[in-house]
């Protein structure tokens, strides 16, 4: 009902709404004493946590579809005018904004030791862009739509991507680990759909985000299966 709601933690009593243009899929986020959230009209906005007033407001001008990430004093996210964008978390003013070419950014950025990790659509590349001033240290070229999360422990990126077509298609299913250092592929672990799934055209792949404990990534794939990838 584009509305962001603060409820009682114990008694799920509603303490305050505030209302967004549009509908909202991205998961907000805590940044100091205010929540910050963002809806498909392309608006980002921080409210007070205590009441849900207005502190400020951004326009990414189209749709931010993926989680609002805070790091520190930054508030990171995607917009699908093809921008992963940094803001000032006090402001909300813009601090950079890199361009992914033609290629929505719904992939919630990952951030380590001072660099974001996120993935795309179309663009069907994984990135790492320097935290403090928006550089591209590197971009891999990735098998499909690294739509999701990516897992990032201290060596390794692994990114789940989604797939159509026919086997392997012009956009696969796939786990992929990246070298953290330098983006360099270290392995691919393909996903094949069904034939039931290619007849009935339906994507098929890692639909959500991996994640990592120890030596194994763990990965839901669109077939109905948990998977457990070594990864060495």
């Amino acid at each position: 009902d584009k509305n962001l709601y603060a409820l009682d933690q114990e008694t799920g009593r509603e303490l305050w709404r505030a209302a967004a243009a549009d509908i909202m899929t991205a998961t907000p986020a805590l940044f100091r004493d205010m929540v910050v959230f963002a809806a498909f009209d392309g608006k980002v906005q921080a409210v007070s946590a205590i009441d849900g007033k207005p502190r400020w407001s951004y326009d990414a001008k189209l749709a931010v579809a993926g989680d609002v990430v805070v790091f520190r004093d930054r508030v990171l996210l995607g917009s699908r005018s093809y921008d992963l964008i940094a803001l000032d978390g006090v402001t909300g003013k813009e601090l950079w904004k890199p361009y992914y070419w033609f290629s929505w950014i719904e992939s919630p950025p990952v951030v380590r030791d001072g660099v974001v990790y996120t993935g795309s659509s179309d663009a069907t590349n994984v990135y790492a862009i320097g935290l403090a001033d928006g550089t591209v240290r590197w971009k891999t070229a990735v098998p499909g739509w690294s739509w999701q999360r990516a897992a990032v422990n201290d060596e390794m990126v692994i990114a789940g991507t989604t797939g159509a077509g026919a086997f392997p298609g012009p956009r696969a299913g796939s786990l992929v680990a990246l070298d953290r250092a330098t983006g360099a592929i270290r392995w691919i672990y393909l996903d094949p759909p069904s034939e039931e799934i290619v007849a009935a055209k339906k994507g098929w792949g890692f639909g959500a985000s991996p994640v990592i404990a120890g030596d194994v990534a763990y990965a839901a794939d669109l077939n109905g299966r948990v998977l457990a990838i070594d990864l060495g």
